[in-house]
């Protein structure tokens, strides 16, 4: 049986008997539109109080591949999830639908990935590796995704990525040199743009 927090910004599950935890770990879980889920070791991580839901309430546990899977970001448009797995260095693409959630292929990425952003404009994914410095650029609308191209961020330890798709731009927050990187897809050309320290994280404004 599963245990829910009570109704807050964020929902939590945590497991009982703890042995199930190491099962649902490795599996991408998701509610009736998909919306993401924190885990808990234990129920007493837990300070508010806890209520028994069903394996009903969930539309879909599938297992996902990724020994360390990141959160899911989706391409509504093609019925695409990708999970970035910083472990295995991969991202697991999935079949997304009404009824069913399946893994397609698993792709496999640079040294170390960091984060992965959709272009959902151009059905393009893009992920930033930390070691490596790049970009990697994967074709999310073909019936075999692979990277297709890899562009430097012309920086150092690329944390977090953000794209554009009407611009064909991606931003990327490079954690050691304090700046970010806006790399253009269409010509590959980067521009370096100095911020606070340690930049952790970047988002883009799609209406402007």
């Amino acid at each position: 049986m599963l245990e829910q927090r009570a109704p807050s910004a964020h929902r939590h599950l945590a497991f009982s008997p703890p042995t199930r935890l190491g099962v649902v770990a490795t599996a991408s879980t998701l509610l009736a539109g998909l919306l993401a889920l924190g885990l808990a070791s234990t129920p007493g991580a837990l300070a508010a109080p806890l209520r028994l839901v069903g394996l009903a309430a969930l539309d879909i546990v599938v297992q996902s591949g990724p020994a360390a899977p990141g959160a899911m970001v989706l391409d509504e448009g093609i019925g695409r999830g990708y999970v970035l797995d910083t472990l295995r260095d991969t991202l697991s693409v999935f079949d997304v639908g009404p009824s069913y959630l399946t893994l397609a292929t698993t792709v496999p990425l640079g040294p170390s990935p960091t984060d992965v952003a959709v272009d959902t404009t151009a059905h393009r994914v893009v992920i930033s590796d930390d070691v490596a410095d790049t970009v990697s650029v994967i074709d999310g609308a073909s019936s075999a995704p692979s990277v297709v191209a890899t562009f430097p961020t012309g920086s150092t330890d690329a944390e977090a990525i953000a794209v554009d798709g009407t611009t064909a731009t991606v931003y990327v927050a490079n954690l050691g040199a304090d700046d970010v990187s806006v790399l253009h897809l269409d010509t590959g050309s980067v521009t370096r743009v100095p911020v606070g320290d340690a930049p952790a994280d970047v988002a883009v404004d799609p209406l402007t």
